[in-house]
């Protein structure tokens, strides 16, 4: 779905949700999602996501954050030992801290993305 709908804020946040909830606490899992290419589609979510389109009007009260979602992704995807130097390469420190500043009032983009930031400078 992500690949087939690049530019949409709501499936972009949606598909990253579910990289992290399958990241979180299993190596097996990370494995299978840095050989499926997660990585790669979290850090373009990320990178795209400024020029993304908002949701419909049926879904003004819902609120996505790909930012929050992919650097939650790309944390617990980090965790491993093997995918952590392909995150590091995917995704700059620059643009995690744009995205920060992009979502300043949002506690999982900070949390993440400050998250993010210190298991990449290890």
């Amino acid at each position: 779905a992500s690949l087939q709908t690049p530019g949409e804020l709501s499936q972009q946040a949606l598909v990253c949700g579910n990289f992290g909830n399958l990241a979180e606490g299993d190596e097996g899992h990370r494995e299978a999602l840095l050989a499926a290419g997660a990585i790669d589609v979290a850090a373009l979510a990320v990178r795209t996501a400024p020029d993304m389109r908002r949701p419909a009007d049926g879904e003004q009260g819902v609120r996505y954050t790909v930012y929050g979602e992919c650097f939650k992704a790309l944390e617990a995807l980090a965790l491993s030992e093997k995918a952590r130097p392909v995150v590091a390469a995917a995704v700059t420190r620059e643009e995690i801290i744009a995205g920060m500043r992009a979502e300043p009032e949002d506690w999982k983009v900070q949390t993440g993305g400050s998250a993010l930031l210190r298991l990449l400078m290890d």
